[in-house]
């Protein structure tokens, strides 16, 4: 019974959220666009998810252009792109730009890592994470600790490393 409840009262969250979000993106509201794409998303309903993704970043909105890389990045596309390192890289690129923060996290990891899309660059890695953090984005925080612990484009520091994690574990508690 308290199952049937629970997914009861999500399911009128989530269409109360459907569509309040889905009248005022049809009101060209970019950012109920993105947040209709991101509630699609996490409720595993790609194709709307991916076509308001589509239609905010049309608009210059920079986290949907990062989630479209991610639909590149996947391994199979979610069945509606076709996989590609290189084009997901080059809308990483173009969300950083535009200030997401989630991007360049995101990128600075591709660049610490080194990818078939990347040449591994520890010193761009730790800029943008760098960056990513100034925003409040945990990823950010996180990754930096983990340049500060091993040494990755920056000198090892234990405090700095330990320092960072904290704001990682705040940033998303």
């Amino acid at each position: 019974m308290y199952e049937e409840l629970q997914e009861g009262m999500y399911e009128n969250s989530f269409c109360m959220k459907e569509d309040y979000l889905l009248e005022e993106a049809n009101s060209d509201n970019v950012d109920a666009m993105y947040m209709l794409a991101v509630l699609y998303f996490e409720d595993c309903q790609m194709n709307s998810a991916y076509k308001w993704f589509c239609k905010a970043a049309e608009k210059g909105q920079a986290d949907a252009i990062y989630y479209i890389g991610n639909f590149y990045w996947h391994p199979d596309g979610w069945d509606l792109v076709e996989p590609s390192n290189e084009k997901a890289i080059e809308y990483y690129t173009k969300a950083a730009e535009l200030g997401s923060a989630k991007a360049m996290s995101e990128l600075g990891k591709q660049y610490l890592q080194g990818t078939v899309a990347v040449e591994k660059d520890e010193v761009k890695a730790f800029e943008l994470f760098q960056k990513a953090a100034k925003l409040g984005e945990s990823e950010g925080y996180y990754w930096l600790a983990m340049c500060y612990k091993y040494g990755s484009g920056v000198e090892k520091d234990f405090e700095k490393a330990f320092n960072y994690a904290i704001k990682a574990y705040n940033a998303i508690h």
